[in-house]
C-alpha cells in the first residue's frame, strides 16, 4: 500500500483484522517492512499490524534534505494521522526503528500500552582506537586524489554506511543520526517494555542491551543465542513467541 506523508510517496502493510488492536512495525536501517513478514504473518491472527518503510527505504521517497531522529519521528507522526491511527496498542521497532519510536514516545509525539525494542540503536559507542583511525583517515583523504579517498572510504566506513548508493542524502542524515546519543531519553518512556537482543549482535551489541535495561524504568531483558543483529529473522520462532505472550 501506498500513501503521501509530508508530500513524500511512503510505502507500508496492513494486515490483519480491522477492530483488533493495532502494532505498528518500524524497520531498521534502509531495512524493508517485508523483512518482518514472518512476525507479521503471526501477529496478524489477532491484531491489525501495520509495518512501513522509511523515507528513502527501498519503496519510499527520499526526502530533499538530511533529516535527524526528530525529523523521522515526526514524519511517523504525520503517517499515523494521515491513515487515521488514532490509538496504537503496541510499537515494535528494530535497530533505528527503535531509536525514532524511542525519540517518539520521550517526546510524548507516540503513546502505546505496550513496546518491543529489539537490537535498538540509540547508544552512541565509546570512542574506539578504530574510530580514532577512521577519524584520522577521513581528514587526510580530504587531501588525497579521488581514487586513494574512495579506497580509504571503502576500508574504513560502516556496513550500513556503505549501503547508501552513494547518496548525499542519506549519507549526510546516516550521519546525524549515528552522532546522536538517546540514552537520556530513556527515563522518559513508562510504557512496559520487551527488549529483544542477539547474543551475537555486533551491530547493537550487548553492551547496548545492558544501557537499555538499566534506564528503561519498566523493562525485561531477553537475549536470544545463536542469533545477530536481526534476531526475529535468525530465530523467528523464539522471538515472535516472545513477542506474541508479551502482547497478552
Amino acid at each position: 500500500m501506498k500513501v503521501i506523508v509530508d508530500g513524500l510517496m511512503t510505502e507500508y502493510q496492513r494486515i490483519g483484522t480491522t477492530g483488533t488492536p493495532v502494532v505498528l512495525l518500524l524497520p531498521g536501517w534502509m531495512s524493508p517492512a517485508r523483512n518482518f513478514a514472518k512476525l507479521i504473518d503471526r501477529l496478524a491472527k489477532n491484531y491489525d499490524v501495520i509495518a512501513l518503510d522509511f523515507p528513502g527505504w527501498p519503496d519510499s521517497e527520499l526526502s530533499e534534505t538530511a533529516w535527524n531522529v526528530a525529523d523521522y519521528s515526526h514524519f511517523l507522526t504525520e503517517f499515523a494521522s494521515k491513515i487515521k491511527l488514532r490509538e496504537i496498542f503496541a510499537i515494535i521497532g528494530h535497530s533505528f526503528g527503535g531509536r525514532v519510536m524511542l525519540k517518539g514516545l520521550a517526546n510524548e509525539q507516540l503513546t502505546a500500552q505496550k513496546l518491543v525494542f529489539m537490537d535498538v540503536a540509540g547508544v552512541k559507542p565509546p570512542s574506539s582506537s578504530r574510530q580514532k583511525v577512521i577519524k584520522t583517515a577521513a581528514k587526510i583523504s580530504r587531501i588525497l586524489p579521488k581514487n586513494f579517498r574512495e579506497k580509504i572510504g571503502r576500508k574504513f566506513a560502516s556496513d550500513d554506511y556503505k549501503s547508501l548508493r552513494n547518496d548525499p542524502i542519506l549519507r549526510a542524515t546516516f550521519t546525524k543520526i549515528v552522532d546522536e546519543d538517546l540514552t537520556d531519553l530513556m527515563p522518559k518512556v513508562r510504557a512496559k517494555s520487551l527488549l529483544i537482543w542477539g547474543a551475537k549482535d555486533q551491530e547493537t551489541p550487548l553492551s547496548d542491551a545492558e544501557v537499555f535495561a538499566k534506564n528503561l524504568p519498566d523493562s525485561h531483558l531477553e537475549i536470544i543465542e545463536n542469533a545477530g543483529h536481526y534476531a526475529f529473522l535468525d530465530q523467528p520462532e523464539k522471538v515472535a513467541k516472545l513477542v506474541e505472550e508479551f502482547l497478552q
